[in-house]
């Protein structure tokens, strides 16, 4: 899944234009000064160089990586986790405004991947260009080989997502319902919440199936709705 608006790599990364995400339905109750630290990054039109955000898996990075993307043009997204790349598609993107790479982690202990990784971080400041990447770690505990990276990553802007409260969660499952069209009480969304795994991107592929039950059958999501579900069958 990459977001792109140029050719150059059109051969080898499949471009995703249905994702949603954006700056304004980002739920940052838990994490107002990070967005707005990478905001202020990306609204200087006179700065270029590469920042780092690191958080746990489900805590929004790559929400934010996309809504980046969206804002500023000549841009591109790579997903390392979710993708069969090879590291020379970073040679083929050193030319765009903007790049982001997602779960660099991914990638620790490969040294050509390594390699290109720092390739880059160069030739973005080189080139008067932006570079967002994301970890589930700060720079100091990634499994890296190159020390040489890791001291470039530590020396750039560092940003840290925290995990949304449940409370926050809670919301987020309720907006996700009302952007579909559907109702769902405060109270419903807590025993999703309390029976099914609390990371974001879980919790939010688990609503996609529930909200998708619900269409087809024409119910409104309520406990007992659920309960029929086979993902609640067990509770």
């Amino acid at each position: 899944m990459v977001y792109k608006d140029e050719q150059v790599v059109q051969t080898t990364i499949p471009i995703d234009r249905s994702n949603s995400a954006s700056f304004s339905n980002f739920h940052a109750q838990d994490n107002q000064q990070t967005l707005t630290l990478l905001q202020d990054f990306l609204n200087d039109e006179k700065l270029c160089g590469s920042c780092y955000i690191w958080g746990d898996r489900g805590t929004g990075k790559s929400h934010l990586l996309y809504a980046s993307c969206k804002q500023i043009p000549s841009s591109v997204y790579i997903p390392l986790l979710d993708l069969q790349l090879k590291p020379d598609v970073l040679t083929a993107v050193v030319n765009f405004r903007f790049v982001c790479i997602d779960d660099i982690d991914a990638v620790a202990c490969q040294t050509d991947w390594e390699s290109q990784l720092l390739i880059l971080l160069e030739n973005t400041e080189k080139n008067g260009n932006l570079l967002v990447l994301t970890g589930n770690r700060p720079p100091v505990e990634l499994d890296f080989e190159s020390n040489d990276l890791v001291n470039r990553l530590q020396g750039r802007r560092v940003f840290k997502l925290s995990s949304e409260s449940d409370q926050t969660k809670v919301r987020m499952l309720v907006d996700r319902a009302n952007e579909r069209g559907l109702t769902v009480e405060p109270s419903v969304a807590e025993f999703i919440l309390r029976r099914h795994a609390r990371d974001t991107h879980s919790l939010m592929r688990l609503f996609d199936r529930i909200a998708q039950a619900s269409l087809e059958s024409r119910r409104r999501i309520t406990i007992p709705f659920l309960r029929e579900l086979d993902e609640f069958k067990f509770d």
